[in-house]
């Protein structure tokens, strides 16, 4: 048996080689043929190449531009809702600030117009740096400062006599004072004195606030260093809190041409022998 064998001869010329021995066989119409074929393909990916990379371009672009276009239109929204909103402070400014304006054109006829409310502002603060003034004293102690006070109820009770001294620049027409105390007292009003209640108002509704609330007024004009003594507050022994107890207790005093003057103190009840003194 006779085995054949068939060897594949490699052509070791290479491809360039090849295509440069092809065409110098070819006629020179046909070089020119397939030059003119080689550079319009080339044109041709090279342009769609192009418009590839010009399209995304574009769309990044056009991208970035509707996010900046989006962003614009947010901050645009959001300054008008400040102006909306500093326009209606405004409008609320101007309307509290009418009657004032009103004042001070009827008050200040010979001054300019821009002049006219600081003109207004300045008298209200002369006026009130020499309205009526108020300063406290529960049984003849000046409480100025201080923020307690003790009181001995060894004898069953024991008065509490609230003085309210002027010491503004003018005088104070009728002075009216008020008193709060502890639910749990027992007090006994004299002659002069109304009983009732306290409340503030939020969000239209009336809150009333614990405790026992005395007020009074005097008769006429207290003059500037002079003082009103009001009839006492009998304060008894045989209180709910018991014989020794700390209480809390709100002072105020106003005139008709004036502003209120409000003082707090702890008011100590104690079985003690001593007279009332300033401190626990």
């Amino acid at each position: 048996m006779i085995r054949v064998s068939i060897m594949h001869i490699i052509d070791p010329q290479s491809k360039s080689e090849k295509a440069m021995k092809f065409l110098s066989g070819v006629s020179p119409q046909v070089k020119a043929a397939l030059i003119a074929a080689t550079v319009a393909m080339t044109l041709a990916v090279g342009g769609a190449l192009g418009w590839v990379i010009q399209y995304w371009h574009y769309g990044t672009e056009n991208a970035r531009l509707k996010k900046d276009n989006d962003q614009l239109k947010q901050d645009k929204q959001e300054l008008k809702d400040q102006l909306k909103a500093v326009t209606a402070d405004r409008d609320t400014q101007l309307t509290r600030l009418a009657p004032f304006l009103a004042a001070a054109d009827k008050k200040f006829t010979n001054n300019a117009p821009d002049e006219r409310l600081t003109l207004l502002v300045e008298s209200i603060s002369k006026t009130l740096q020499k309205a009526p003034a108020f300063e406290f004293f529960v049984n003849d102690l000046r409480l100025g400062t201080n923020e307690y006070m003790t009181m001995p109820t060894t004898n069953g009770s024991y008065p509490l006599v609230v003085v309210v001294n002027n010491i503004g620049e003018l005088s104070a027409d009728r002075i009216y004072v008020s008193v709060g105390l502890p639910k749990e007292l027992n007090v006994l009003e004299s002659a002069g004195w109304n009983m009732g209640s306290s409340a503030f108002l939020t969000n239209d509704r009336v809150n009333y606030v614990e405790g026992k609330f005395f007020s009074a007024q005097s008769e006429g004009v207290v003059g500037p260093n002079r003082s009103m003594i009001f009839s006492p507050l009998t304060i008894q022994e045989t209180n709910s809190v018991g014989i020794d107890s700390v209480n809390f207790v709100r002072l105020s005093a106003t005139a008709r041409n004036a502003i209120m003057f409000q003082k707090n103190i702890w008011l100590h009840l104690t079985n003690g022998t001593n007279l009332p003194h300033l401190g626990y």
